[in-house]
C-alpha cells in the first residue's frame, strides 16, 4: 500500500537527522555558491543589501554566506529541525541579525511571507521539483508575487538529461563512519528521480542498520525549466549550466535558472 504522506515530510520532518550530514558537510562549498549568486545579483541590479528569499533553505548554508556579504535574507523550510540548525549556525556566524529563518511549506509560501518584498530568490540543490510541474509554477507564481518590480530568480537544480543518462545505478559511500548504500532510478515517463538511502554504521564485526530515507524529483529539460518559470509570469528566463554562468549543455549536471 503506497504511504498518504508525501516523501518530503518522511524524510525532512520524521527522519531530519539522517540527512543533516549531509547539508552540513556542503557548508563550506555554500560560500563559493555564495559568491557566485553574488556575481549574478549584481549583474541584474539587486542591492547591496537587498533582501533575498532562500526557498528550502535546509540549515541555511546559503542563506548564512550570503548574509556574510552584505544582504539581508529570510530563508524558509518544511524542516523544523533544520530552520532550528539554521537559527544556531546564523548565530556562530555573528549573521543572525542579517538574516531570520521560517519553519513553512513553499505551497503556501505566502501564508508565511506575505508581508515580505524580496529583491531576489534562491532555489537551491534542486529544492524545486519535490512535488509536480503544477504545484512548481504555483510555488514561482508565490515567489513572483513576493518579489519586487526588479525581482531576480535563481533555481539550480540537477539537469534532467544528465540524470537520464548517468544516475540509474546503486552506489556505496562512507562518512563519519555511516556506510550509505544509495540506490537511484530515473524515470523516463514522468522525468522523475527516485532514490533510496539505506544508512549502516559498524558495529563490532558487522554493521548496524540506522535508517532509509528516499527522495522523488520531477526534473527539467532546459526548454522546460524556461516555460515552466515563463508560465508562472518570469521574464528574460534563460538558464546556463553553473552559478558560473558557463554555457549549458545536455550534459551539464546542473540547469541554472536566471530569470527577472
Amino acid at each position: 500500500m503506497a504511504s498518504a504522506k508525501h516523501w518530503t515530510e518522511e524524510t525532512f520532518i520524521e527522519n531530519p537527522l539522517l540527512f543533516i550530514p549531509e547539508l552540513l558537510g556542503r557548508l563550506e562549498k555554500a560560500e563559493q555558491e555564495a559568491t557566485q549568486l553574488n556575481s549574478i545579483f549584481g549583474e541584474l541590479g539587486v542591492p547591496e543589501d537587498g533582501l533575498v528569499l532562500d526557498l528550502a533553505c535546509g540549515v541555511g548554508r546559503h542563506s548564512i554566506a550570503l548574509a556574510k556579504l552584505g544582504y539581508r535574507v529570510v530563508g524558509i523550510d518544511i524542516s523544523p529541525e533544520y530552520v532550528a540548525k539554521a537559527e544556531e549556525l546564523a548565530a556562530m556566524e555573528g549573521v543572525s541579525g542579517r538574516c531570520s529563518f521560517v519553519t513553512g511549506d513553499m505551497r503556501r509560501l505566502k501564508d508565511f511571507l506575505g508581508g515580505h518584498r524580496f529583491d531576489a530568490a534562491i532555489c537551491m540543490f534542486t529544492s524545486l521539483g519535490y512535488y509536480d510541474p503544477e504545484t512548481d509554477r504555483d510555488v514561482l507564481m508565490q515567489v513572483k508575487e513576493l518579489a519586487t518590480d526588479r525581482g531576480v530568480l535563481v533555481v539550480e537544480m540537477m539537469n534532467r538529461s544528465y540524470a537520464e543518462k548517468n544516475l540509474t545505478r546503486k552506489r556505496f559511500s562512507m562518512a563519519e563512519e555511516t556506510l550509505r548504500l544509495e540506490e537511484s532510478f530515473f524515470d523516463k515517463e514522468t522525468s522523475r528521480l527516485r532514490a533510496v538511502w539505506r544508512l549502516y554504521r559498524p558495529r563490532g564485526p558487522d554493521l548496524e542498520y540506522v535508517g532509509s530515507i528516499r527522495f522523488d524529483n520531477r526534473l527539467y529539460s532546459r526548454r522546460e525549466l524556461v516555460e515552466l518559470a515563463e508560465s508562472a509570469g518570469w521574464e528574460n528566463s534563460g538558464v546556463y549550466g553553473g552559478l558560473d554562468g558557463g554555457e549549458f549543455e545536455e550534459a551539464s549536471k546542473k540547469a541554472v535558472l536566471v530569470a527577472w
